[in-house]
């Protein structure tokens, strides 16, 4: 089920928006997209890709335990959730190489990369900020490929294998509310 949190109707409408730019952009939804789902999210998702005729931008493809195989085909890794406690997502792609925009959440300050790019909470609404930043992060052509030689199947052992992760890991503590 799509959960609210994850905010995906925002990741819709910013497609939308980076449409206007550029063509050469396909959202990928992971996990959650039951075509018989009651969710209320799901259906005001449906309702936007249809709306904004995205239909052949977007591909879900369900819930998959491989998830590094997918984040490899990615370019980008887009977040747009409301809130995250562990930025488990975030840090995953960081450590598999790939660009990051997402909210800057409290603790997102403790994870300093050069891959991640975040936008202000207040700001999260501003689609044309997240198309502009989107846009500027795909023509930055900084997309290192460090673990080409690995294989896509040494992304599922386990985290102790990957010291470039643990390097952003030391560094994170939690925020204090």
């Amino acid at each position: 089920m799509i959960k609210t949190q994850k905010n995906y109707i925002l990741a819709s409408e910013i497609l939308n928006t980076i449409l206007k730019k550029r063509s050469d952009v396909v959202l990928m939804i992971l996990g959650g997209c039951d075509p018989n789902s009651e969710s209320i999210e799901f259906k005001l998702l449906i309702d936007n890709i249809k709306k904004y005729n995205l239909a052949k931008y977007i591909r879900m493809p369900g819930f998959n335990s491989y998830v590094g195989k997918w984040l490899s085909a990615c370019d980008l890794f887009l977040n747009t959730s409301h809130f995250e406690g562990f930025p488990m997502a975030v840090i995953e792609a960081i450590q598999a190489q790939k660009q990051v925009v997402c909210p800057k959440f409290p603790g997102m300050d403790n994870i300093n990369h050069d891959l991640l790019t975040t936008i202000d909470l207040n700001k999260i609404n501003n689609l044309d900020l997240w198309a502009e930043t989107i846009d500027n992060v795909l023509n930055s052509n900084h997309f290192p490929n460090y673990n080409q030689d690995a294989g896509l199947d040494n992304y599922t052992h386990s985290i102790d294998r990957y010291p470039r992760l643990w390097s952003v890991l030391n560094g994170w503590q939690p925020a204090t509310l």
